[in-house]
């Protein structure tokens, strides 16, 4: 082959790479079943996570017949649903129109504040977390932070974003605690967005019956370009420290399960690879 040829093949093969990268993976969609460990059976939970609106690429159509073929007894959402404050209405509209009525308990990710400190939101738009969790109840949906809520005989204790207590890590620690303690003895879920909080979690002084079923979190996107060595965690992760060598899926950390969502959308640039988009069926 002339070096013409080795020239021409290297860019045909960079350019099939690209199209993978940006062209197909953002677009397919991935459902994962994990079996979950409870005392209370017949219930089907799906976890999503990672929406990022502006740069999600599943389409509508295909997230929706998912959903529908899954009828989950509710949907457990773990943050970051827009990427831009001037957004969030249409994105809550978007996601309604997703899910339908199917109930939703969802907590902050760390975009949800991150919008509202960087953009100035249009007039229409909520100005602030607190006004977009008033939003977000208006539409029918469950959010919390540090709160409990009691749903289909589970105790979903609701989480807020690490990076936004990260300058009082004691403070957020025995909050979780508390929290965790008050609820012990009953089948418990946890939501939160970061994984770094299910590592905290994790390293509490836990009593058996104050251990939850699960942690959900998402955040990760499971390495939105997933390439040899994981660059993006040791690189742009910091807060991995706090949950070491777990970067997506389930894994048990001192007798505590957590779940790590590839999630839905991207964030800078529309592209994932080795990394598809994933919605999680839980089934108890």
């Amino acid at each position: 082959m002339t070096n013409t040829g080795l020239i021409l093949g290297g860019v045909a093969g960079l350019a099939a790479i690209g199209a993978t990268i940006g062209l197909v993976t953002p677009r397919q969609l991935s459902v994962s079943h994990i079996e979950l460990s409870t005392p209370l059976q017949g219930n089907t939970f799906l976890h999503m996570s990672d929406y990022h609106y502006e740069l999600l690429r599943v389409s509508p159509d295909k997230l929706k017949k998912a959903i529908s073929d899954i009828s989950p007894t509710a949907i457990l959402f773990t943050g970051d649903l827009f990427y831009k404050a001037q957004n969030s209405t249409s994105a809550l509209n978007h996601f309604k129109q997703i899910v339908g009525d199917i109930p939703v308990i969802m907590c902050l990710g760390n975009h949800e504040y991150k919008a509202y400190r960087v953009d100035t939101p249009d007039p229409d738009d909520p100005q602030n977390v607190d006004e977009y969790m008033c939003r977000v109840k208006e539409m029918g949906f469950i959010i919390g932070r540090n709160e409990i809520v009691n749903q289909f005989g589970y105790n979903f204790v609701l989480l807020d974003d690490f990076r936004e207590n990260r300058h009082n890590l004691d403070s957020y620690t025995s909050t979780i605690h508390a929290l965790l303690s008050s609820v012990a003895g009953t089948p418990t879920i946890v939501l939160c967005h970061s994984p770094a909080t299910a590592g905290l979690i994790a390293k509490l002084p836990l009593e058996e019956n104050e251990r939850p079923s699960m942690v959900l979190c998402g955040h990760y996107h499971g390495g939105q370009v997933d390439l040899p060595g994981h660059p993006e965690y040791y690189h742009f992760r910091s807060e991995m420290k706090h949950l070491t060598g777990h970067f997506r899926g389930l894994k048990v950390h001192n007798h505590v399960p957590v779940y790590i969502s590839r999630g839905l959308g991207s964030v800078v640039v529309p592209i994932r690879f080795a990394s598809t988009p994933e919605i999680t069926v839980f089934k108890a």
